[in-house]
């Protein structure tokens, strides 16, 4: 490029300009412009430099930071004009942006600088349109200000435009935005789902953003888009609307259909401010992080920092401030004694027609705060129903539920002074935390749980092994207690392989001697089976609906466990079989010694042969004589000592289990149509 000396005039005189433009338009075929540093203002430029940006009318640039058009101009253009580099230099790049018309423009640059003035810094930029990608038909893209996963900008493109424009002292709207509750994705279905959503949430805001906006994935599942043009309001309140119907549009994916509501935050920054990009971005997540606490009752799902959030109270919201409240207590069962020890809390709501509400249908309708308040409410109401068992003589210990979005200093201050104002010893009360909860902040939610030990509360996690990320709650959080979730629990009787998992989490609890709780046992089956596995504490309709105060004292007065021989079903001897069978295959590959290889062979010296026996299938039954062949397969492979797994013998032993085991459940299916018919 040969170094252009060029005798730039006063802006303001129209026949300089014209003079300067046609000259430029004449020495090359390329766009051409001359550009102030630092700010990299255009001062003049050729017809064809304007075409580039889209532009026809060199007034409507003149005085405009080339940022405007391409944000990310690269740091080795802006240090050009800060060396003494001589005339002639020359440094090279290319830039890349996202036209009107959804196409990605390309163009080749050369910057050359120009030492007339060392006060005002100026360089010559030359441009070219690169009409197609020689990597493949990609569109060219500098990896530090892009996110791999979208494609979108990243925050560092962010950080830097805002940068820029904050500089020029712009106005500028920044909106963030993320999904509600998408962490459950994560649980529940893995990264791999929740990445694919991200890529289709991405997709569908560059449809709706506009192009002269920059649209960027800042992490996780939070987006942001910053507008550096002048928007009427109505404009904007327009683009958020669009982005709330394309984002919340259902995403169907390997035949099944997720919907997300999405909860935004907006900072309005007007030149003149003197503020800095940092506290631009401050404001606007402290705008998201209000409009997500309100997220059940706001009219609109982003919050304008500075405005507020525009409530609208449900009729929950409203029994809540009524002190429409109610407290039923469900029994909680020990199995080793036969005693109920414990009852957990649950909030019900009532109208004044009598009509109840359950935490399904409230709680979905609640913002933080009134989580926080419901569970202060319950908690209360709870030990001074706790008291009045005492007096009654029924030392139990209680537990409810509270929400991990409250756990914070003010949630450790409340719970000492209700704990403390209700006379009842801390030990006795257990605070409940959903495993599949979204922790806004897990640190400061796991330094919160150990201030709530240190009062003398016990911790539990609640619905253990509904979610993706079960064993990082479980390293992660302080918790002496764990309920396993009800989905495992209510639907053994149809899906019994769900045993495995209910052994496996029962043997995870005592390998790290944490209390357990099986909730969600509502059929005599189903007790029967977890009281013959052993599991510790049950809870559930088998053994009582949750009841009002005085129904749970009328309860207690009558309650009697049976004593009865367990198991008392085949479906209870199923269960035991299997976890019988776990334990000892363990054993063969682990230490064989400590079994009795000369009773194993022998069905007779199995407690199994006296229950079968019990049950009504006697040893020459059916079931009695796969029982036998069962124990002789076991004989014959115990004989072959520590390799016995690698072995056919154990190959074929298993697969006589299977077979007996399949004949249990199937005598035990017929037994229940006979009692039904």
């Amino acid at each position: 490029m040969v170094y252009l000396s060029l005798d730039m005039r006063s802006d303001s005189d129209e026949d300089s300009s014209e003079a300067t433009e046609v000259q430029l338009a004449q020495l090359c075929a390329v766009g051409l412009a001359l550009i102030r540093y630092p700010e990299v203002v255009i001062e003049t430029a050729n017809p064809i430099f304007l075409s580039l940006l889209g532009e026809r009318n060199l007034e409507a640039v003149r005085g405009q930071s080339l940022r405007r058009w391409f944000p990310e101009i690269p740091r080795s253009a802006l240090l050009q004009t800060e060396t003494s580099e001589r005339p002639g230099t020359r440094r090279s790049f290319c830039l890349r942006r996202l036209r009107s018309d959804g196409s990605w423009q390309i163009v080749d640059v050369a910057v050359c600088p120009v030492h007339e003035s060392p006060s005002v810094p100026k360089a010559v930029w030359t441009m070219a349109e690169r009409i197609s990608d020689p990597a493949g038909g990609q569109p060219w893209c500098p990896q530090e200000h892009r996110d791999p996963l979208t494609g979108l900008y990243n925050r560092r493109a962010l950080d830097a435009r805002l940068d820029a424009d904050v500089a020029e002292d712009r106005d500028v709207l920044l909106c963030i935005l993320d999904l509600d509750d998408f962490a459950a994705v994560n649980q529940r279905y893995g990264h791999e789902t929740a990445d694919a959503m991200l890529r289709e949430v991405a997709h569908r805001l560059e449809t709706v953003v506009p192009s002269h906006a920059l649209l960027a994935r800042l992490g996780g599942d939070e987006f942001a888009v910053l507008l550096d043009r002048d928007m009427e309001s109505q404009a904007v309140e327009a683009l958020l609307w669009n982005i709330e119907s394309a984002v919340g549009e259902a995403i169907v994916l390997e035949g099944a259909a997720w919907s997300f509501s999405i909860s935004a935050g907006v900072c309005h920054h007007r030149s003149g401010s003197g503020r800095g990009a940092e506290s631009i971005v401050r404001r606007t997540d402290q705008a998201l992080y209000l409009s997500k606490a309100h997220k059940q009752d706001r009219s609109r799902f982003w919050t304008v920092f500075g405005d507020g959030t525009p409530v609208r109270p449900n009729l929950c919201q409203i029994l809540l401030g009524q002190g429409a409240v109610e407290v039923h207590c469900q029994p909680i069962l020990d199995t080793f004694s036969g005693r109920i020890v414990a009852i957990e809390a649950l909030a019900r709501m009532r109208e004044a027609s009598g009509t109840i509400y359950l935490p399904a249908q409230f709680l979905p309708q609640m913002s933080v705060e009134n989580g926080a308040e419901l569970s202060r409410v319950v908690l209360t109401r709870a030990l001074s129903d706790l008291a009045r068992l005492d007096q009654g003589g029924y030392r139990l210990g209680i537990s409810f539920n509270l929400s991990p979005l409250s756990l914070d200093r003010e949630c450790v201050s409340c719970l000492r002074k209700v704990v403390q104002e209700s006379g009842i010893e801390a030990h006795r009360i257990t605070v409940e935390i959903l495993e599949s909860s979204d922790f806004s902040d897990i640190d400061r939610a796991i330094e919160t749980l150990r201030e709530i030990r240190e009062l003398g509360l016990e911790l539990a996690l609640d619905d253990m092994g509904s979610a993706y990320a079960s064993l990082l709650r479980l390293k992660n959080l302080p918790v002496g207690k764990i309920k396993l979730d009800q989905s495992f629990v209510s639907s053994l009787e149809r899906t019994p392989e769900d045993l495995h998992i209910v052994r496996a989490i029962q043997d995870l609890a005592a390998d790290l001697r944490l209390d357990l709780v099986a909730e969600g046992v509502e059929t005599e089956a189903v007790l029967d089976t977890l009281v013959t596995m052993g599991i510790p504490a049950v809870q559930g309709f088998a053994v009582s609906h949750p009841l009002t105060l005085e129904r749970l004292q009328a309860f207690l007065q009558e309650f009697h466990f049976s004593r009865e021989p367990l198991p008392r079903t085949l479906f209870g001897f199923y269960a035991g079989t299997m976890a019988s069978h776990a334990t000892i295959c363990r054993m063969l590959t682990i230490n064989p010694t400590e079994l009795n290889l000369e009773h194993l062979p022998l069905a007779s010296h199995c407690r199994g042969h006296a229950v079968l026996e019990r049950l009504g299938h006697p040893h020459d039954s059916p079931l009695g004589v796969m029982h036998q062949r069962y124990h002789e397969a076991l004989g014959k492979t115990s004989e072959l000592g520590l390799g016995a797994c690698h072995s056919r013998q154990w190959e074929q032993m298993q697969e006589i289990f299977d077979t007996f085991m399949a004949m249990v459940l199937s005598a035990w299916r017929r037994e229940q149509r006979g009692s039904k018919g």
